[in-house]
């Protein structure tokens, strides 16, 4: 049995989470709180995995997520047209299954290095008669860029944002479990197509030290730059290309100077092509049928551990009668480990190309605040390392919701 490292600091966050949940419950509901002008949501989120076989080792983890997050729309608050603000604190606490899996898709997409922290903290103006935006402040790209909804389901992190891209930069681009500051503009000329394009910090945090909050504005730290044009419309949900590219250099897996030293190279482009599709509607109610969607993704291996990612999904909301509310799905990821990576890497060309993840999962709503999702998850080659063997890892996650 692992052990689980929940602390009781940590019990009393989750305590001190359901006294503001009762709050909400009982006084202001999030819609009420949206017309009078703020509005706030709590949510705890406990993973229980146990790998079953394969990988590092067999063993059970348990993680949890805090998350308490506020929205203030300052035009009916104090007349600021067009703008609002938004906070968002996290708490992370819990072991670590990919540890005993060994994988690089990251079996939870809760899990982290525990600490509390300010996640997000922006600042947005509509603009040109809210056809456009600016955002200015500590930002999830992840939240709006190579984003499909329909892949938020599933627990594999590689289901919501492919690893070539969340693997990249210096401490991961600016996404969970640490945003950076940022600054990002949308525009929408007409109703069914939009274009995003954002700059931010090209190393969030301190990847030296993980506890709270950091800003760190330093010249080394390059600048992430990162674009998305897409089309939402019946026919197709969702349909997005994106770029990407960081402005510092990074080390060359395996190119040398004279005196031996890694090269320093400036990475390529990364590129996204992300769809989501309705397949069909129950007759009775749209936002029940089965939506399918696919990521692919492209990052320069010399200087990124994984150059190519295949990913796709099916998600069925309301299959069973009676449950309108749950969602069922299975989805893959296959993430390409580069050459040059597996080239430096201490077992040489003995490694496995890719690994892939295969995930099963049914999300149960048992009311309007807490669900429940049983999942299961087949790795097969973890980390391409040929020494582990094809892990079975089986999940629940447990959500309360105010």
């Amino acid at each position: 049995m692992a052990h689980v490292g929940i602390t009781p600091s940590f019990w009393i966050l989750s305590l001190i989470a359901h006294a503001l949940a009762w709050n909400t419950a009982s006084g202001q509901e999030l819609a009420d709180g949206n017309e009078s002008g703020f509005a706030y949501k709590v949510e705890y989120t406990l993973d229980l995995f146990t790998n079953l076989n394969g990988g590092v080792s067999r063993g059970n983890e348990a993680l949890g997520l805090f998350k308490l997050a506020a929205t203030w729309d300052l035009e009916n608050l104090v007349g600021w047209t067009g703008a609002r603000a938004f906070a968002y604190g996290l708490g992370i606490q819990g072991g670590s299954i990919s540890e005993r899996v060994g994988d690089i898709q990251a079996v939870s997409n809760i899990e982290a290095p525990s600490t509390a922290r300010i996640y997000e903290a922006w600042l947005e103006q509509d603009l040109f008669a809210s056809r456009s935006s600016l955002l200015v402040g500590l930002f999830d790209l992840n939240s709006e860029f190579n984003a499909l909804p329909s892949s938020g389901l599933f627990l594999n992190s590689a289901q919501g944002i492919g690893p070539e891209f969340g693997l990249s930069g210096r401490n991961g681009p600016s996404i969970f479990p640490v945003a950076s500051l940022a600054a990002r503009f949308q525009f929408q000329p007409t109703e069914s197509t939009y274009a995003q394009f954002a700059l931010l910090d090209g190393v969030p945090g301190d990847p030296h030290n993980h506890n709270g909050t950091h800003v760190l504005l330093q010249g080394q730290d390059g600048v992430l730059m990162t674009g998305e044009i897409g089309i939402r419309n019946p026919s197709f949900e969702k349909l997005a290309l994106g770029v990407w590219t960081y402005t510092n250099d990074f080390d060359h897996w395996t190119r040398t100077d004279s005196s031996g030293e890694l090269v320093q190279q400036r990475s390529a482009p990364g590129v996204y092509l992300i769809m989501e599709k309705s397949l069909f509607h129950e007759a009775a109610d749209p936002e029940q049928g089965l939506n399918f969607y696919t990521r692919t993704g492209i990052a320069d291996g010399r200087v990124q551990p994984v150059d190519l990612f295949l990913g796709g999904g099916l998600v069925y909301t309301g299959a069973i009668p009676g449950r309108d509310a749950d969602q069922a799905g299975c989805a893959i990821g296959a993430a390409h480990l580069s050459d040059e990576f597996q080239s430096a890497s201490a077992l040489g060309g003995s490694w496995q190309a890719w690994e892939t993840a295969i995930e099963l999962t049914y999300h149960y709503r048992i009311n309007d605040w807490f669900s429940i999702q049983p999942d299961i998850q087949y790795i097969i080659n973890p980390s391409g390392d040929p020494s582990l063997g094809n892990a079975t890892v089986i999940g629940l996650r447990l959500v309360a919701s105010f």
